[in-house]
């Protein structure tokens, strides 16, 4: 696949990391198990992780525009969550 247009950051690693972030902390805080807690973070972390490693894989994206998407992301949601 070839694309004549390349986003940058990457919108799919900038959105995996913000949904998947409010939802890591969102359901985080009704468990009260630590055990539990970690493995949902670190499952979200899995999903984040997956996704732009897959982009990187099928070469649909560079693996700079998924690192900034990445970046970026955790940023914005650093931000957000405060």
């Amino acid at each position: 696949m070839v694309q004549s247009y390349l986003p940058f950051p990457l919108g799919h690693t900038l959105e995996s990391v913000a949904i998947y972030g409010v939802l890591v902390i969102s359901v985080g805080g009704l468990i009260t198990s630590r055990g539990i807690r970690i493995g949902v973070r670190d499952t979200g972390a899995s999903i984040v992780i997956g996704v732009g490693a897959t982009r990187v894989y099928i070469k649909d994206r560079l693996a700079s525009d998924v690192a900034t998407g990445w970046l970026v992301g955790s940023a914005q949601h650093a931000f957000l969550t405060r």
